[in-house]
């Protein structure tokens, strides 16, 4: 009896070990074929993805080239070269636009600072203003504001400068003497009487 017994609890463990294996199996294949269903999956999205991508690259390339159609470069490269021929060799005369654009005000504002005599100008033709480059530069120097250096050195040139005047001159007490105040007192009668005598105030 012991030896059946063995018998079948080696029996029953084989037999649960063969059903652990199918039901491990089975697992494997259920996911295997989930695996496979995701592949499938994958690659369709995939697909789709790489297909959007290459759409909006096409797309991109035709934005490029429509503005690239739009913009000639070469037209454009001329332009700018032009512009910086013109600033290298620049004109000693100005009419009133070129003036006005060098200045960056407009044409109205130089016309109103020739006919002040603010800026000086010349009418060879009688009508037609010119300006030199030098004269509007000179012009544009002319109310400089003084930066929080320069400030700073003109007080101290102008504190050093009055020490020296101060150390040599004699300081005397500022008392008024009873003479000089009578002076005082004459002049402001006179300078009443000036006002009264001529309706000032």
């Amino acid at each position: 009896m012991a030896r059946s017994e063995g018998f079948q609890t080696k029996g029953k463990e084989k037999l649960i070990n063969k059903q652990e294996n199918l039901n491990n199996m089975a697992t494997a294949e259920i996911s295997n074929k989930v695996i496979k269903k995701d592949d499938s999956v994958l690659c369709m999205v995939s697909t789709a993805v790489i297909q959007s991508l290459m759409n909006r690259i096409e797309s991109l390339e035709q934005t490029v080239e429509d503005f690239r159609s739009k913009l000639n470069v070469n037209d454009f490269v001329s332009q700018v070269i032009d512009n910086v021929q013109n600033i290298t060799t620049e004109k000693e005369m100005l009419n009133v636009t070129e003036a006005a654009e060098y200045l960056g005000v407009s044409k109205s504002t130089v016309y109103k600072l020739t006919s002040s005599h603010t800026i000086p100008f010349y009418k060879p033709l009688g009508k037609t203003i010119y300006i030199d480059r030098k004269d509007l530069i000179d012009w544009m120097k002319t109310n400089q504001y003084k930066s929080q250096k320069q400030l700073q050195e003109d007080a101290m040139r102008i504190i050093t400068q009055n020490k020296r005047a101060t150390s040599h001159m004699i300081t005397r007490p500022l008392t008024v003497s009873a003479d000089e105040d009578s002076r005082l007192n004459r002049m402001r009668q006179l300078a009443s009487d000036i006002r009264k005598k001529y309706s000032l105030k």
